[in-house]
């Protein structure tokens, strides 16, 4: 018979597999450092959108000006914001331990409980 077809079959699913990928994404984004890039990420973002909507406002005659200004402006916030962001995110990670913890202190009944 036809001796030459060989079929392979994924060993996992592959969408499976992106799920995974997905979930250690988020998982790493937990992190503090993740955090840290997250808050400063929505710091640059507003930053960015009001100063579109400032832009929006002025005569085009300086307009490269106004956006070289705003870039010049972003990045400086960024550099000052951004141990004060780590410490942040730092505290938030504590924070949500403590609260994990506290789940799980709830959630375990103590040795001599007999509610079961």
């Amino acid at each position: 018979m036809a001796t030459f077809i060989q079929i392979e079959y994924a060993a996992s699913h592959p969408g499976l597999g992106r799920i995974g990928t997905a979930l250690r994404a988020v998982r790493q984004l937990a992190s503090t450092r993740g955090l840290a890039m997250l808050l400063l990420s929505a710091l640059a973002g507003a930053g960015a959108v009001a100063a579109h909507e400032v832009l929006d406002s002025l005569a085009e005659g300086h307009l490269l000006m106004l956006w070289l200004a705003l870039w010049m402006v972003l990045f400086v916030a960024l550099a000052l914001f951004s141990r004060s962001a780590g410490h942040l995110a730092r505290k938030l990670n504590q924070l949500s331990l403590a609260v994990a913890k506290n789940r799980l202190d709830w959630a375990m009944p103590l040795s001599g409980d007999k509610r079961g």
